[in-house]
């Protein structure tokens, strides 16, 4: 698995303040926090002085009234007053004021302002577990993760049967979307897979603390809503590219794939890549075979591939595992209905369903609130927060079973990738712009491509596919003959040779299979010129049984001279002269 790159490090810090009751070191209160803003906020003009016990109660006014301030609030039990301050003070300093307060006061700290613990009004909605139809936002812990975001000003392209463009529950969130079946700008839900949309949508974000129905998610997201399922339940590759290449070009943040099947397509992973490289986060269901299948658009590079659990956090029965599932969440036993997950249904009503269907968009909700908690500013920097929270339920450690764990909303909001310590392994040149230099020859790199990626736009290869690409550059000091050879590699793969800038790139030699599986190219470079060189894995994981197209990189580069005039080099690498 792992097909995501290394990113900066987050965590959360928090610290006790200790102010004087010099003017200096006291502040007014800023506003209350936007979605996803420090809760470290105080009360208006407010702080709340300690003193020392048996202090008459008559020497605090005193003092207080003494230095042109009022108390406001006196909790005896606890030896405090809560003292007003001018209002031209300003907010409370966030750093500790040099010394001690003055006799009679041994302590002072901002009064703080605490939020409720958000519980939606939703009919459904119990976190008590005295209705437990939405069970799914109990295991993930949505409730305390909307204490910090709700998804405000997120989009969520939901990608499926269409959605039911009239139900209360979901109306509301709609923007005006696209049916690529039926080319036009009605994406109701319709065909044999009726309904599936709408409940997938439901999930995700649907009308929360309106009194009625269910709560989503993502509270204040909004809803791209995209048919791509035809009538009789099915989705082309074609549309479920052009569909990913649509959201992503109507700012869509998140698209949920609650779909997929077996065999790798060349257009769905260019859509995806497209997609992510515009600031996308893609979601992708594992599938429901109980089988370790690459289920694709799950199994592409850049998107998280969601198993499903049920009421007791157990993997469902149903879901597939393998190398390439990233997270679980909730998707229901598919047993007694009460076991599944409750939400929207197509006629304006509410049903149960039961599948990794059902757990991709518990992801892609977080994936909603993650983006308006404000930390992660990347695709990448999202999943990270996402994969490296959730709580490990397997092995320790990533598995094949529950990936890097079951999906936990509160830590999720509360990840800050530049200061945590990422759990995604990575290769440092996996992208063009990181290419590993070529310096002195000949030269030698051994490298493991288990966790290497492909992008939008690398390089198609001399055979038109490849997948977890390796980059290198070379600078000729001479003209001469640059070969490079992957001999020894423990996988299939393909070495092209370039020149040009990112995305502009010009094919100067590839091959594919010189000797065996191993790879050799040959090309004349020139003084001052430098070329980049890519190796991918040759071939994909889409039939049984599976074969890894990855493992340990052999590269080796060799430059000889150009011959004297009347000598070449011929294909095994021998100067040949041709005698006068």
């Amino acid at each position: 698995m792992n097909r995501w790159n290394r990113l900066a490090r987050a965590g959360l810090i928090a610290g006790m303040l200790l102010v004087s009751l010099a003017p200096a070191a006291l502040q007014a209160a800023g506003p209350p926090p936007l979605d996803g803003a420090s809760r470290l906020q105080t009360g208006p003009e407010q702080v709340i002085m300690r003193y020392q016990p048996g202090t008459p109660y008559a020497d605090i006014e005193n003092e207080v009234r003494g230095r042109g301030r009022s108390i406001l609030q006196h909790i005896p039990q606890l030896n405090a007053v809560v003292v007003q301050l001018p209002v031209e003070v300003g907010p409370l300093s966030a750093q500790s004021a040099a010394g001690a307060p003055e006799a009679p006061f041994v302590h002072a700290e901002p009064n703080r302002l605490r939020y409720p613990t958000i519980d939606p009004n939703d009919t459904y909605y119990a976190p008590t577990g005295a209705d437990p139809r939405q069970w799914g936002l109990e295991r993930i812990h949505a409730s305390a993760a909307w204490d910090v975001a709700k998804g405000t000003g997120v989009v969520i392209a939901v990608l499926d049967s269409g959605v039911d463009l009239d139900h209360p529950d979901l109306a509301p969130h709609l923007l005006q979307g696209y049916d690529l079946v039926s080319r036009d700008n009605q994406p109701q839900d319709s065909g044999l897979s009726r309904g599936h949309g709408t409940h997938v949508a439901g999930i995700a974000n649907a009308v929360t603390d309106n009194g009625t129905g269910i709560a989503g998610v993502a509270w204040d997201a909004r809803t791209l809503p995209l048919r791509i399922v035809d009538l009789q339940g099915a989705a082309t590759s074609a549309n479920i590219a052009a569909g990913i290449v649509w959201a992503a070009d109507h700012d869509a943040d998140v698209i949920n794939l609650s779909l997929g099947g077996l065999g790798w397509q060349m257009i769905e992973r260019d859509a995806v890549n497209y997609a992510v490289a515009r600031g996308v986060v893609v979601v992708a269901s594992a599938g429901n075979d109980a089988q370790a299948f690459n289920y694709y658009p799950a199994s592409y590079d850049h998107v998280i591939s969601v198993a499903s659990t049920t009421m007791s956090d157990a993997i469902a029965s149903y879901s597939n595992y393998g190398e390439y599932v990233d997270v679980a969440a909730p998707g229901g036993a598919n047993g007694l209905p009460a076991t599944n997950i409750w939400s929207t249904f197509d006629g304006g009503g509410y049903d149960y369903k039961a599948g990794t269907s059902m757990a991709t968009p518990h992801v892609a909700g977080v994936a909603a609130l993650v983006w308006s908690a404000g930390h992660a500013t990347t695709p990448q920097q999202v999943v990270e927060a996402i994969l490296c929270s959730a709580w490990d339920g397997g092995a320790p450690g990533y598995d094949t079973v529950y990936g890097y764990g079951l999906l936990q909303a509160d830590a999720a909001v509360t990840y800050d990738p530049a200061l945590a310590s990422s759990c995604l392994p990575s290769v440092p040149h996996d992208d063009f712009d990181a290419a590993r230099v070529i310096g002195a020859l000949p030269y030698a790199d051994t490298v493991d491509t288990s966790y290497a990626t492909s992008w939008e736009d690398d390089p198609a290869f001399c055979e038109g596919t490849g997948s977890r690409t390796v980059w290198y550059r070379f600078t000729a000091t001479e003209s001469g003959v640059l070969t490079v050879s992957t001999e020894g590699s423990t996988y299939d793969t393909v070495v092209g040779v370039y020149e040009g800038s990112r995305g502009k790139l010009a094919q100067r030699a590839c091959n594919n299979d010189y000797t065996g599986t191993a790879s050799l190219v040959r090309t004349n470079v020139f003084k001052g010129e430098t070329v980049v060189i890519a190796v991918s894995s040759y071939g994909h994981e889409d039939t049984p049984p599976y074969t890894v197209y990855r493992g340990t990189l052999a590269l080796t580069a060799t430059f000889e001279l150009f011959p004297p005039p009347g000598c070449r080099i011929n294909e095994t690498g021998a100067v040949i002269c041709t005698a006068e």
